[in-house]
């Protein structure tokens, strides 16, 4: 249909040129619109210029640039996590859910070979930007990480990161008996379900569990709902209004189940969001 439209317009200035020289008028006002001006840069050629088309939507600090301020580049999570592995010197690990590629960062400067998987489209977007800002080798990839896991080869890779992912899952369980199944050591941080500490937010979490069950073994776990968080700008939560969280001893006597050793790396009950916990799965 817009083909169509612009040849009749063009034919139109054509044989009229009264409306010739109003398509002209129209064609001069558009290049001056700021539509279109934000089409192109005008600044000397840098990496700065990328991070700024995103201007007041960054999280992190990325390093030597003027972003956001979380410490995500350099992570005491991760750092922690790094000293319990040792060397990770040509170790290939799968990151879920790079956000702006911090972790990714840290990472690929242990020596891992990193593949790194993002579904939010503006957050993988910043996140090419930071890998030609920084000269990463990781390879990000755009999707959902989900199903990539599930179809994995077993121990396909000597690492998994999982930070900040699961509690947005509606099937952790699933996503738990997957990484089990895919790596022998798997760090993970994420947000549980307290009853005591998120008692007075029943319109966000039901109180009363679901079972979630995977190759016969059932998880308890609880509903948790988005709300209006869904609508505010730079959300970067679940791609469902819902999500499940699972408690902090059924999460950990299922990673257990399957044959893990567990170290925890810190908790935290007081944080705003939920109460949350920072640990090491390795294979016994």
């Amino acid at each position: 249909m817009k083909k169509i439209v612009k040849e009749a317009a063009n034919r139109a200035a054509t044989a009229f040129p009264p409306f010739r020289k109003l398509v002209q008028f129209g064609n001069a006002m558009w290049g001056k619109s700021q539509g279109f001006q934000n089409l192109y840069s005008k600044e000397i050629a840098s990496p700065a210029n990328a991070l700024s088309i995103f201007s007041g939507e960054w999280s992190s600090a990325v390093p030597g640039f003027e972003t956001g301020k979380s410490p995500l580049f350099d992570d005491e999570r991760m750092n922690w996590a790094l000293g319990q592995l040792g060397s990770l010197q040509g170790k290939r690990v799968l990151e879920l859910g790079a956000l702006e590629g911090g972790h990714t960062s840290m990472l690929e400067h242990a020596g891992a070979k990193v593949t790194s998987i993002e579904s939010n489209q503006r957050a993988f977007l910043k996140c090419l930007i930071v890998k030609n800002a920084l000269h990463l080798e990781t390879e990000f990839l755009y999707g959902d990480f989900r199903p990539y896991v599930a179809a994995a080869e077993p121990n396909s890779f000597d690492l998994v990161v999982a930070f900040g992912v699961l509690y947005h899952m509606a099937e952790p369980v699933k996503l738990l008996h997957d990484l089990g199944r895919i790596t022998n050591a798997f760090a993970l941080w994420t947000h549980y379900y307290d009853h005591e500490v998120l008692a007075d937010r029943a319109v966000r979490f039901d109180s009363t569990p679901q079972l979630q069950s995977v190759n016969g073994t059932s998880v308890q776990v609880y509903q948790q709902r988005y709300l209006a968080s869904v609508t505010r700008p730079g959300y970067c939560g679940g791609s469902a209004p819902i999500s499940f969280w699972l408690p902090r001893q059924g999460m950990l006597d299922y990673i257990e189940s399957m044959g893990f050793e567990i170290t925890i790396g810190g908790e935290q009950k007081t944080d705003p969001v939920g109460p949350n916990i920072l640990l090491l799965a390795r294979r016994r």
